[in-house]
């Protein structure tokens, strides 16, 4: 049998995060998507991550859990006065994270989804309005999750440290593969086989004979003030697992490099 030919009909999991909703280069479904005559360059970037987003549900259609590990909505904004924000309202960012998650729904209405609380700043300080996003999407949220999917354990979270040394991007998620022994060792937590985390807005892999470890690729664009201070690449994207019998038999995160240099500087 061919790969293809063996992958039919298993275990399929989507992993996807960082969709920052209500910011300019957040994830932005055609309802809120901002006017083409009054900012070209931004209806653009939002038009074609979109499609970009749209096009991999529909090929992934047959996904059987969908992952969202963190940062559905970008919040108020407070470090840059709200002037990323196009939506200011989290209760509204909330509508536009269920909007994207639906559309998973709509493809397949037996898909399930599992989720992780995002960062505070982000999602709220006050009020977790994930819970919000995953009470409409009728799923579990945590902070730090486990789960095991034909015996294969994923250990999801969406912080993770960064690193301004290209070398050192690995040296966090390997740490996150030791702590998990460590605990493990203690019966306080699943011993996992496959680690992701987010936050970092980068897609980096590590790993060794039974374990995987990722960092996921964001869905928001490059396009943030935040990009005056840093250095490094922001990967765009999501990521698919296939597993079967204590196995993973395929992975493959979906990066995508489209966006013109003007774009990526229009804050």
């Amino acid at each position: 049998k061919t790969l293809e030919q063996i992958k039919k009909n298993k275990e399929n999991i989507i992993a996807i995060g960082d969709l920052h909703c209500g910011h300019t280069a957040g994830l932005t479904p055609p309802k809120w998507r901002i006017g083409k005559e009054r900012k070209p360059n931004i209806y653009k970037m939002q038009e074609g991550a979109w499609k970009r987003y749209a096009d991999f549900v529909k090929r992934n259609k047959d996904a059987h859990l969908v992952i969202v590990n963190g940062d559905q909505i970008d919040g108020k904004g407070a470090k840059s006065g709200g002037t990323e924000e196009f939506v200011l309202d989290q209760n509204e960012q909330v509508e536009m994270a269920v909007a994207c998650l639906d559309v998973w729904r709509k493809q397949n209405p037996k898909v399930k989804f599992l989720m992780t609380y995002g960062t505070a700043y982000h999602t709220g300080t006050d009020t977790d309005y994930e819970r919000e996003v995953a009470n409409e999407m009728d799923c579990h949220i945590s902070g730090h999750e486990w789960v095991t999917i034909e015996g294969v354990t994923f250990d999801l979270k969406h912080h993770l440290g960064s690193s301004s040394a290209f070398t050192g991007r690995h040296t966090a998620m390997a740490n996150e593969k030791l702590w998990n022994t460590l605990w493990a060792e203690q019966q306080e937590q699943p011993k996992a086989q496959v680690f992701l985390r987010s936050h970092v807005h980068y897609h980096r892999f590590c790993g060794g004979p039974g374990w995987l470890g990722m960092t996921l690729p964001a869905l928001q664009q490059p396009a943030t003030k935040f990009g005056r201070r840093c250095s490094g690449t922001v990967d765009w994207g999501m990521t698919k697992f296939i597993v079967e019998k204590g196995k993973i038999l395929d992975w493959n995160a979906e990066v995508t490099r489209w966006l013109a240099p003007s774009l990526a500087r229009v804050m």
